[in-house]
């Protein structure tokens, strides 16, 4: 689900991310676009997350760990095609359209509260219990209950999951709020070379939850999260999080040439200063408008309200899981495309050379603040 757990792979075996994915193989970190993620609130109070799978490596060296709110079986998990997050990237990616109304047009493109989650209590006698195991698709699955996170990590250890010391306290974390677990792996004969189905699992819960505290033991700076909300009205990121106020008129293409356009640099800069936990509603609109240019139209919901979230968050930062709860005034819909008018003088300043020191001093201040992280670590 989400990339990076650098500590896991310390031996070439089968390794578990905590709900991250990770290369056991080449003892590289898997560096995804993105982590991608669909939440889907059902009609019938339950929740189906899709999650898109990537790894790299050989399918018997790949193994993954992820919290659930509770126990589920084989019916309610399934697959879905490949290309779904791709279709949907290509559906409500942002589109900016560069314009000099002073000018002869020119253009351009860029290809809250706390909400109850509804856990189930769990026994806590120390022990961990195999539930279940079953195959779909692809993926050998494994519905696991642990009753305290150092006999959980030595029955992984034990049975092909890696987890550093370091995975105790966000594994105690959700043993203590009554979540199980699922444990996943791959079936080399069931997997061909290029992307594999997207994971689809359904559970009760009281509001879609990315588990966050795994991610943070060794995430990378900056990790991009995209996350894909389906609910009957427009939702916003709670418990702890909260939405960024983003001023598209500001953004331009980037002269230093590391992204198409000023964007990313001005999103990740607007999160940072709401400490890492805020998230951006990038588009929302009607589920119709998207389910007939997917693989399988059925896949979503008809009629229903979605909304396109984006962050990006630092290791350090991951000390929170966000959820979604409703937002009765939120937008029901946001476009995609944007016209930006470069002609404001008190916007165009920032075009040219007076943005290129800017830019490049934000460069360099990230990059020594990752140094000094790293410094900070091997010390």
């Amino acid at each position: 689900m989400l990339p990076f757990l650098l500590a896991l792979l310390a031996t070439p075996t089968a390794s578990a991310c905590g709900g991250l994915f990770c290369d056991a193989v080449t003892m590289e970190p898997v560096d995804q676009k993105a982590e991608r993620i669909l939440f889907q609130m059902n009609d019938d109070g339950t929740i189906t997350t899709f999650v898109e799978i990537s790894y790299v490596g050989r399918a018997d060296q790949f193994a993954w760990i992820l919290p659930i709110p509770h126990v589920i079986d084989a019916d309610d998990v399934a697959t879905a095609d490949s290309s779904m997050f791709d279709a949907l990237e290509a559906m409500t990616s942002p589109q900016l359209t560069f314009f000099d109304s002073t000018a002869a047009a020119r253009g351009g493109g860029l290809g809250c509260s706390e909400a109850s989650l509804g856990f189930n209590g769990l026994p806590n006698d120390g022990s961990v219990d195999v539930v279940d195991e079953f195959t779909v698709g692809p993926f050998a699955l494994q519905i696991l209950r642990g009753g305290s996170a150092e006999s959980l990590q030595t029955w992984l250890a034990d049975n092909g999951y890696d987890l550093p010391d370091s995975a105790e306290d966000p594994l105690q974390h959700y043993i203590d709020g009554g979540m199980a677990f699922m444990g996943v792996k791959l079936i080399p004969d069931e997997v061909d070379e290029g992307p594999i189905d997207t994971l689809a699992f359904t559970y009760s819960s009281g509001a879609p939850m990315i588990p966050l505290l795994l991610t943070g033991i060794a995430a990378v700076p900056d990790m991009p999260i995209l996350t894909y909300i389906v609910a009957d009205g427009p939702m916003t990121p709670g418990n702890g999080y909260s939405s960024v106020d983003f001023d598209w008129e500001d953004v331009r293409t980037d002269p230093t040439g590391q992204f198409p356009t000023t964007f990313v640099p001005m999103l990740q800069d607007a999160i940072d200063d709401q400490g890492g936990h805020a998230f951006l509603l990038e588009w929302a609109d009607n589920t119709d408008t998207v389910r007939e240019n997917l693989p399988n139209p059925n896949v979503l919901a008809a009629d229903k309200w979605m909304g396109r979230f984006r962050t990006y968050m630092d290791p350090e930062e991951m000390t929170i899981d966000p959820v979604w709860v409703r937002d009765p005034g939120g937008p029901m819909q946001i476009d995609r495309s944007r016209r930006i008018d470069t002609a404001d003088s008190s916007r165009s300043s920032l075009v040219g050379v007076g943005v290129l020191p800017l830019l490049f001093a934000a460069g360099w201040y990230r990059r020594r603040r990752n140094e000094r992280d790293g410094e900070a670590t091997s010390s």
